[in-house]
């Protein structure tokens, strides 16, 4: 049995055609990296923090996941992210829904999930140097200088004593007095 056995591994062997070299062989393409694709399409969506104000300079990471039609086109972006306020992540939605990728070469969509970094960078502040003195101008007019307040001086007009007015018997006439109105008690409302 092994001479038989050994006699055919030699047939075999001779029976497969050689590979031809004269042929080149196509390397295979690597798959493409939506992820990368989209998040370097959508870049770092600056002007989408409109309520997140970090103090200083920082990377915030947003989480974007979205269906990429078989057009290229972004649909259903939905973005998350901590610290961000509903606003923020919608206009990083709405970024990603704006972007449209190169065409797919399979007709199904794929869902596609990638971080998008923001490199946010504080507003810097110039502040001007006010201990410049002003300077000494020929022929221009300096204003004149602050005068003091004036001080309160006289008396102050204060009217007479209030004159009584005296009725026909000699007592003086004063203003009807109020009687107090007496009754039942009122009931209570129910319901209030």
């Amino acid at each position: 049995m092994k001479d038989v056995e050994e006699a055919t591994a030699p047939e075999r062997a001779a029976a497969q055609p050689a590979a031809e070299p004269d042929e080149p062989t196509k390397p295979a393409e690597p798959p493409r990296d939506f992820a990368a694709e989209l998040s370097a399409a959508i870049g770092s969506p600056v002007d989408c923090l409109r309520d997140y104000r970090p103090a200083g300079a920082t990377t915030i990471r947003v989480n974007l996941s979205a269906v990429v039609r078989a057009s290229g086109m972004v649909i259903e972006p939905s973005a998350s992210g901590g610290g961000l306020s509903g606003n923020d992540l919608r206009c990083v939605e709405q970024q990603a829904g704006d972007v449209t990728l190169s065409p797919l070469s399979g007709a199904a969509s794929q869902r596609v999930t990638t971080v998008v970094n923001i490199d946010y960078q504080p507003p810097v502040v110039e502040e001007y140097d006010v201990g410049v003195p002003t300077p000494k101008l020929e022929d221009v007019v300096q204003p004149l200088p602050k005068k003091k307040p004036i001080p309160p001086s006289g008396k102050p007009i204060e009217g007479p004593a209030p004159d009584r007015i005296d009725g026909p018997s000699g007592v003086p006439i004063e203003g009807p007095r109020g009687v107090p109105i007496e009754g039942p008690k009122p009931k209570p409302i129910e319901g209030y």
